[in-house]
């Protein structure tokens, strides 16, 4: 999950630009920034996120940056070290909102960042247009990403985590009660959950068999002929699993 809007409500009305509202998300375990644009300053902006809702309301075009991990300054969000959420995000495929209303359309756009020692990376989407009149669901894939700074995010060490949200027409109501990541499909004999099969996997069975490793996760998926156990029985399913992969 990167947030379900439950902790706490912001409620915003404005004409203008404003920077520099912040709230702790308990989701990704760091702050959860904003930043608010509206683009024709004689409509009226409100941002509501209460609840388990976040909706965007404009008489104009609204635009709301959302960042985790990220502090806002009058300059606009900034990667902070102390705010670094370190998510293995390698057992996943992509970024799935859930769209609790939208009255026409909208558009979205993602970027994911990373630290590095030297340096930074980036990733970013497109952006992409939403037609909808009500709940519905849509998917960022990690695949449509591409490398916005140095040689791209590196999914297995994600430090940052922005969405730009646009309600896409004038009048447009965009409403959202979940943003989540989405598992990869489960591959059998892929016991560390990347996605593939390999030696590591065969590692991680042969502890798991042996008793070494009680890790839940492992463990379930190391019941290759789910018979609730792991034994000699799933030793073929896993050599099948390597050889095929």
């Amino acid at each position: 999950m990167i947030d379900d809007f439950t902790d706490g409500g912001v409620v915003l009305n404005s004409t203008q630009e404003v920077m520099g509202y912040e709230s702790p998300s308990a989701a990704l375990g760091g702050w959860r920034a904003f930043s608010f644009i509206n683009n024709y300053q004689s409509g009226t902006l409100t941002l509501d996120e209460n609840v388990g809702t976040f909706r965007i309301d404009s008489t104009g075009l609204g635009q709301v940056n959302l960042g985790w991990g990220w502090r806002v300054t009058p300059g606009g969000m900034v990667a902070i070290s102390t705010n670094q959420l370190n998510q293995d995000w390698s057992g996943y495929s992509g970024i799935r909102f859930h769209i609790s209303q939208s009255m026409t359309r909208l558009r979205l756009q993602a970027r994911l960042a990373t630290s590095v020692p030297g340096s930074s990376r980036s990733s970013g989407s497109p952006t992409f247009t939403i037609t909808t009149t009500g709940a519905s669901t849509f998917d960022i894939p990690f695949t449509s990403f591409l490398p916005t700074l140095g040689d791209g995010v590196v999914i297995s060490n994600v430090d940052y985590v922005s969405v730009t949200l646009w309600n896409g027409f004038v009048g447009n109501t965009a409403a959202f009660d979940r943003i989540e990541l989405i598992p990869n499909p489960e591959v059998p004999g892929d016991i560390d959950g990347d996605g593939d099969v390999d030696l590591i996997d065969a590692d991680l069975f042969a502890a798991v068999l042996t008793d070494q490793d009680v890790d839940p996760m492992h463990v379930a998926r190391s019941d290759l002929n789910n018979d609730e156990s792991v034994d000699g029985l799933d030793i073929q399913p896993m050599t099948a699993a390597l050889l095929d992969s």
